[in-house]
C-alpha cells in the first residue's frame, strides 16, 4: 500500500515539474553591470510555441534614467532570426521607458533566448534598475497565459570610473517644451550649454545669471544648484530644461556643450 502511495506521489511531482518547465514564459535575468563606459548584452530568455507563428511583438518596460538601449542583437540560435530586427524605444516620463521589438523572421529551433539587448548603464553608485516584460503578441494577438518574470539590474561603479565627456542623450527628442540632457564631465570645468537656430542665431544659454527655467541633477538623481560660472566636478549629470521661450517656429536646432576640454554638439528637433 505504501509503495502505491509513493508511486502516485512520484507521478504527481513529475507531472507538476513537466507543467512548470513546459509553461510559456519570458524572463529578464537578474544581473550586475559596472558603470565604467562599457556596453553589455542582456539576454532575454523565452519559452514560446511559435510552430505556426508568422510575426512576433515583444514589449518590455525598463528604467529610462539608468539604462540606455543601444541596439538589439541576434544570432543563428535566437528566436528572432534576423540580423537587424525592428525595435522602438519610447518614454512616458523622466523614469519610465518602453522597448518594443518586432520580427517576422522566427527560428523554431531556437535555444531559449529571444535576443540580446545591447545597453549601457548610465548612473551609479550602487543603483538598481528594473527591466520587466510587459506583453507578447503572436500574429497580432496578445498572449494571456504567458508567465512574465521581471529582471533586476544592479549598477555599480568601477574603482576608478571611466567618464566619457560630452552629451550622451537628449530626451524626448523631438520635444515640445521640456527636455532632459544627459552629459558627462571628465575633468573639473566650468561649462555652458547653448541652443542655436538652424541659421546660427543664439536662442538660449544656460547656466545664466537670471533664469531659473532649468535644473541640474548629479549621478544619484539629487538636485544641485550650481551658481553661475561654477566648476562642475568629474562625473555624470542631467540638465532638465523646464521651459524655454520657444516663440519661434518648429524645426531643427543645435545644442552645444562647451567645457575646458572641448566642444560637443547634438541636434534638437522642436515640434509644437
Amino acid at each position: 500500500m505504501l509503495r502505491n502511495k509513493v508511486y502516485i506521489i512520484s507521478i504527481f511531482f513529475v507531472f507538476a515539474f513537466a507543467r512548470l518547465f513546459s509553461q510559456e514564459f519570458i524572463k529578464v535575468p537578474d544581473t550586475t553591470f559596472i558603470h565604467n563606459g562599457s556596453k553589455y548584452f542582456l539576454p532575454i530568455y523565452i519559452n514560446l510555441n511559435i510552430s505556426s507563428a508568422k510575426s512576433l511583438e515583444v514589449n518590455l518596460e525598463f528604467d529610462y534614467t539608468l539604462l540606455n538601449i543601444i541596439s538589439i542583437k541576434t544570432d543563428q540560435n535566437t528566436l528572432i532570426n534576423e540580423t537587424k530586427p525592428n525595435y522602438v524605444v519610447t518614454n512616458n516620463n523622466f523614469k519610465q521607458g518602453f522597448l518594443t521589438i518586432n520580427s517576422s523572421i522566427l527560428n523554431s529551433s531556437y535555444n531559449g533566448i529571444l535576443c540580446f539587448v545591447e545597453l549601457e548603464p548610465l548612473f551609479g553608485l550602487d543603483s538598481i534598475a528594473y527591466f520587466n516584460p510587459v506583453s507578447i503578441k503572436v500574429d497580432g494577438i496578445e498572449k494571456d497565459n504567458i508567465n512574465k518574470i521581471n529582471g533586476k539590474i544592479n549598477i555599480g561603479f568601477a574603482l576608478e570610473p571611466i567618464i566619457k565627456e560630452g552629451i550622451s542623450k537628449v530626451f524626448p527628442n523631438p520635444f515640445d517644451n521640456q527636455f532632459v540632457i544627459d552629459f558627462g564631465i571628465e575633468t573639473p570645468t566650468e561649462l555652458t550649454f547653448t541652443i542655436y537656430s538652424s541659421l546660427g542665431r543664439i536662442v538660449y544659454i544656460f547656466p545664466n545669471k537670471t533664469d531659473d527655467s532649468y535644473q541640474f541633477f548629479d549621478s544619484k538623481g539629487n538636485l544641485i544648484n550650481p551658481s553661475y560660472k561654477q566648476e562642475f566636478p568629474k562625473g555624470y549629470y542631467k540638465l532638465k530644461v523646464l521651459s524655454v521661450p520657444w516663440q519661434f517656429a518648429s524645426g531643427l536646432y543645435f545644442l552645444q556643450m562647451r567645457t575646458k576640454s572641448g566642444i560637443y554638439n547634438t541636434n534638437l528637433l522642436h515640434l509644437k
